[in-house]
């Protein structure tokens, strides 16, 4: 490789978003197509917005992701184990 391929490589633009959020910000989305990057999660605190119903009633809200463990928090349903799902 010569310093020109060098120069070209590191010239490279990169781009730091994801196919998603380029389809979000794109002019060319239809007008009935909304994109909505954050989740909406059902909390105890915000559970006005779902009228106090639960799609899961009694299954936890668990993260297992430690990227998002960050940003949202894990609820448990069952007061003596916390995260042992009752479904079965």
């Amino acid at each position: 490789k010569t310093l020109e391929h060098v120069y070209q490589y590191f010239s490279t633009s990169v781009k730091d978003t994801n196919v998603l959020e380029d389809l979000q910000q794109s002019s060319e989305l239809p007008k009935n197509v909304h994109i909505q990057l954050d989740a909406v999660r059902f909390t105890p605190e915000t559970s006005s917005f779902f009228n106090e119903l639960d799609a899961f009633p009694k299954r936890s809200t668990k993260v297992i992701d430690l990227w998002y463990k960050k940003k949202y928090a894990s609820y448990p349903k069952n007061e003596e184990d916390p995260f042992k799902d009752n479904i079965y």
